[in-house]
Order: C-alpha cells, then structure tokens, then sequence
C-alpha cells in the first residue's frame, strides 16, 4: 500500500502519460500544476503530476497543492460589523459585517472575545460591497466583544469591533395566580410572564413536588403564558412555584399559597 501527505486540496486536473513505476519505500512529490510524469518524481525540482498508478508500491507520496488565484491585487478594504437584536439582552442577536465598497475578501472570519466562532466563504466582485451575517445564540449574561476579519490571496484586513451586553439572558420573572374561590379541592393555577426573555419549558411545583411540565415556544419578548388544572387536592394549605426555563438558566415566581378544603 502507499502513503499520501496532503499539503493542500489538488484543484488542477492533469492528463495521463507514461510514468515509472513507483518504488517499495521511496519518497515521491506530486504538483499537479508544475508536474511532469515523464520524470523521476523523487525531489521537489522535478515532481510527477499525479500519485502513481501502481497502488501495490509502500510509498510515500508529498503532494503540493496550488489554488488558482482570486484576481485579487490589494488585501481587503475594511468592513464594519454592527448587531441587530442585541438591545433584548436575551443572548441572542445576529453580527453582521458590511463592506461597503473597496477591495472584496474570499472569506469573513468572526471571532468572539478573541476565539472565532464562524466563517463564511465570500464571492469577489471588487468594489462592490460584501455583506455577511451571523446568527448568535443561547448566550448567557456577560459582555462579548466581536471582531472579524476579511481575507484574500494577497492579504488580510481586521474589521471594526462591536460589543454586547447580554443582561437578561435567563427567562422573565413569571406570575402565579389561582381561581380557588369556593376553597375546595379543584382549581387551576396560572402563570403569566407578561413581557421579557422567553422561556422552552415550563413547570409548576406544589409543595415543592414537580406537578407539571410543558414545552412554550419562545417568541421573545412576547408574554408567555400556561395554566394547570388541578383536582382533587387535599384540604390544607398548597404552595405553588412555577419555574421557567430557557438554554441560558431558570427563574422561579413568587409562591402563591392556596387554601383547598
């Protein structure tokens, strides 16, 4: 068998000719740009154009890799990135970059408190703008500071940065109330969160047992609300929490104490 050591992704195709035989144990180099198949095929100056055909031969087969040029004659010109959505500070917004008019980039690269976090494959059609936009999710409280960059063949070029606090990324505070006018045992228990982060799942707690759960679907910051029914409870005094839930945390209502029987 043989063994291959990819130095990047052959994008040139190459046409079939007479090659020698590889050999148990040589070193061969492979350009699929600059090759000659006719040659030796054992040092940098004279390369084979394709991994030999002989896939019997132990051999070790160093390929170079040549990408077509971009067209480009100048690195990037600077873009700018701005956030849409961030003011909820529910840690979720989009980071969008505008390049307005200059030299284009092949590739948007954003990164997040110093570690990327997304790239994005970009198509040159200098000067015109570029325009690129990534969606940020589940962030927890806490201050994130976005920079990018744009690359091409010639250079890269940093954009400008932009912050975000995420403030109220945990779901809104919910409200509890109940209908037990009669004071028997049946009666239903309603949580309402009127207006902020919105919350996945909901569950209410009696007597610190978990009575209910369900599934909400977030549409933040619209209210949010679910009501359980319940029956048959026995006399005496009932404490009721009801706790929401999203990716970022939890948070808990106030108790409502509810006298049945």
């Amino acid at each position: 068998m043989f063994r291959i050591t990819l130095v990047a992704a052959v994008v040139a195709s190459f046409a079939l000719t007479a090659q020698p035989a590889a050999a148990d144990g040589a070193t061969y180099y492979v350009d699929a740009t600059a090759g000659d198949d006719s040659g030796p095929g054992t040092d940098e100056a004279h390369p084979w154009k394709r991994v030999s055909e002989d896939g019997t031969a132990d051999a070790t087969y160093q390929i170079k890799v040549t990408r077509p040029h971009d067209g480009s004659t100048s690195p990037p010109a600077r873009a700018t990135l701005s956030t849409s959505g961030a003011w909820l500070g529910d840690g979720s917004y989009d980071v969008t970059m505008n390049l307005w008019y200059g030299a284009n980039a092949g590739v948007f690269i954003l990164y997040e408190n110093g570690k990327e976090i997304a790239r994005r494959d970009l198509t040159l059609h200098t000067p015109s703008p570029q325009k690129a936009t990534v969606a940020v999710t589940g962030r927890r409280n806490g201050v994130y500071v976005y920079t990018g960059e744009l690359v091409n063949q010639v250079g890269r070029t940093p954009t400008t940065s932009v912050k975000v606090e995420v403030t109220h990324a945990d779901p809104g505070e919910p409200v509890l109330s109940g209908d037990n006018w009669d004071g028997d045992g049946d009666y239903t228990i309603r949580m309402n969160m009127w207006w902020g982060t919105n919350a996945t799942t909901y569950r209410l707690y009696e007597d610190g047992v978990l009575v209910d759960t369900r599934q909400l679907a977030p549409a933040t910051p619209a209210a949010q609300s679910a009501a359980t029914v319940l029956t048959g409870r026995p006399a005496g005094r009932h404490t009721y929490v009801a706790e929401l839930v999203n990716e970022a945390g939890a948070t808990s209502s106030e108790p409502l104490t509810v006298m049945a029987g």
